[in-house]
């Protein structure tokens, strides 16, 4: 190529690249509907989650449901279903396609010795240009009867089969095969054991009545065929019933069961396990709009160890199906439905524990890694701590066991029994342990940080990090949050009371206000207004003005520490471990929660009391 001409081929690519820096620049700067408020993925108000309920170690080697309504049988494909096929009788059970043995718990693959259901069958097409599946399939079952063999319909890559016998080696179901062809010329061919297909046996008549292979791309799924008492579910094992669809996966340990269903359904089964469906409603709601937000950011946290969403565990949120789900559930969850917390216009994980102890603490002083201005610790002095399980604790443990459970957890730098103990810094704005230096007798020291490594590892014995220690038969010091507003002082004077949740003012539950007379309390129900008769006369109190009086803005009050001594007891010779909280102690206490419902406040001011920089959104508007 000579000079000229590559001149012009470098001056036009030049040319090309400034246009496309140009282009770039100007869809840079040009606002769209995504970068402008900052979401980054769109939730649709019917998400669907999958749950596993049987996975990893525990993973069955089969599996028994039934449904008082029958089972549609069928697939699922990025999370939804698709019904196949129509079984009517009350229970099935799930196994793997392969040679099976009858145990105890049910049928697990089983050695060539011992077989009760082979895993061979006779497989036969269906054409659809000459009749539907239901008629091929009774012609065929009709034509084998002689045979006393069982037929069964299949789902077979995407298409449906009909398949007949169990036999245990290949060579009686060739045998079987050919002695049917040539008495009826029905021709079929021979279908094999299945790494990724499953079995349906009815567990009362111990047959075949369905099988599924959807090899690599679909997974079998079933649903309650049709309601029971107005109720689609399917019981487990466990005795817990399941709303949506049962996924099933074989996995080298067994089957990996999965719960697949509408996000909403999934908040309801969460809330009974991890509170309480007793409690107040504006504590369920602000749950409900806590477990939403952690839902859908931890969207996909087993994907590659299990292939779903959330384990039923508290690794992730406990969650037991429609069990403890009542109305007052289903209607707190729906008063909330699609409402997440967000920071920035960017929903965030709302993680919580059972109780916090008089303040939380910043999710980067518990876990490290990145401050999030939404998970900071706060005080919150609201919460009885005192009065819940785990609550309120004390432990007396000698040296010796502390270091023996320190070395269980993998601290091997100390070397005999703990000396001394050292906390040498707490959270931010929080009474939880941050660092903290255990000393042995032999003066190695070890040094641990972050609140949760703390709790973790002595959680034989901590409930949370949220602690003082000292030797037994001292005194020491524990700090106390308080918010400059009145929680104490009387509502009304001349003898009349309307209590709060404190004891003074007004206790409100639902609809109603506990009015405290010289005798007795009084309940008010539906009612805009009511008269209170004091010594100085009637006296007409409005609900919305008094709500306003008894209910302070806890954000904007300012926060004060005090301090008061506590004697240790115990033994000199022990470490004595004076603790308040139960848990992790980021973000939502839960009896903290119940008691700022208990006390009147509304569920959007119990979640800003807990994440006050936060905002509760719609997440089917996320985009």
């Amino acid at each position: 190529m000579n000079n000229k001409w590559s001149r012009y081929l470098v001056r036009a690519v030049c040319m090309l690249l400034a246009a496309l820096m140009v282009i770039g620049f100007v869809f840079m700067i040009l606002p769209s509907k995504a970068t402008s408020k900052g979401y980054a993925i769109q939730y649709p108000a019917d998400l669907m989650v999958r749950i596993g309920i049987a996975y990893g170690s525990g993973a069955p080697a089969s599996y028994e449901v039934s449904s008082p309504g029958g089972f549609s049988l069928g697939y699922v494909h990025q999370k939804q279903f698709t019904s196949v096929f129509t079984y009517n009788a009350s229970s099935l059970m799930v196994c793997q396609a392969d040679h099976l043995v009858r145990t105890d718990d049910g049928y697990e693959p089983a050695q060539e010795d011992s077989v009760d259901i082979g895993g061979y069958h006779i497989e036969f097409d269906i054409d659809p240009m000459v009749a539907d599946f239901e008629t091929q399939f009774a012609d065929i079952a009709d034509l084998l009867s002689e045979y006393g063999l069982p037929v069964y319909p299949a789902f077979v890559n995407k298409t449906m089969k009909v398949r007949a016998g169990c036999y245990k080696t290949l060579e009686s179901v060739t045998k079987a095969m050919q002695k049917i062809t040539s008495a009826h010329r029905l021709y079929g061919h021979v279908a094999t054991p299945s790494e990724s297909g499953v079995t349906l046996i009815n567990p009362d008549t111990n047959r075949v009545v369905f099988q599924f292979d959807g090899g690599s791309g679909l997974l079998f799924g079933l649903q309650a065929g049709r309601p029971y008492e107005d109720r689609y579910y399917i019981t487990a094992p466990n005795g817990y019933a399941y709303a949506g669809t049962m996924q099933f996966e074989r996995t080298a340990t067994g089957l990996c069961v999965v719960n697949v269903l509408p996000i909403e359904r999934y908040v309801e089964g969460v809330l009974p396990h991890e509170i309480s469906s007793s409690w107040n409603r504006e504590a369920q709601k602000a749950f409900a709009v806590a477990v939403r937000s952690y839902t859908i950011c931890n969207l996909n946290k087993h994907e590659k160890t299990y292939g779903f969403d959330l384990c039923n565990t508290t690794e992730c949120q406990v969650y037991g199906g429609v069990k403890g789900v009542n109305t007052t559930v289903k209607e707190c969850v729906s008063a909330t439905k699609s409402q997440v917390l967000s920071y920035h216009d960017r929903p965030f994980s709302a993680y919580y524990s059972s109780s916090t102890g008089g303040c939380t603490a910043s999710a980067y002083d518990v876990w490290g890694g990145t401050s999030f201005p939404y998970l900071a610790g706060v005080a919150t002095p609201w919460e009885q701590y005192e009065n819940y399980p785990g609550g309120s604790w004390r432990v007396e443990v000698s040296g010796a066991k502390l270091y023996d459970a320190l070395k269980s957890k993998g601290y091997t730098g100390l070397t005999g029994s703990v000396s001394s103990i050292n906390i040498n810094s707490f959270a931010s704005g929080s009474t939880y342990v941050n660092s903290i230096t255990f000393t042995d007798v032999n003066g190695k020291s070890i040094l641990i940080s972050k609140s949760d490594r703390i709790r973790q590892a002595l959680s034989s014995y901590l409930k949370s990090a949220n602690f003082v220690v000292e030797r037994g038969e001292r005194s020491v010091s524990v700090t106390d949050f308080k918010l400059d507003v009145d929680f104490t002082r009387p509502a009304y004077t001349n003898g009349v009371n309307v209590l709060t949740f404190f004891g003074e003012k007004m206790q409100k539950q639902g609809e109603q206000f506990m009015v405290a007379g010289a005798r007795a309390s009084t309940a008010y129900t539906n009612m805009d207004s009511f008269m209170i008769l004091s010594s100085t006369g009637a006296v007409k109190y409005d609900r919305a003005l008094m709500r306003e009086e008894v209910l302070p803005d806890i954000n904007s009050a300012s926060v004060t520490k005090t301090t008061r001594t506590v004697k240790t007891e115990g033994s000199f010779s022990n470490f004595v471990f004076i603790g308040r909280g139960n848990g992790h102690g980021v973000g939502l206490s839960q009896y903290g929660t119940k008691d700022l419902g208990d006390f009147g406040y509304p569920y959007d001011m119990i979640l800003k009391a807990y994440f006050p920089d936060a905002e509760i959104v719609n997440m089917s508007v996320l985009e």
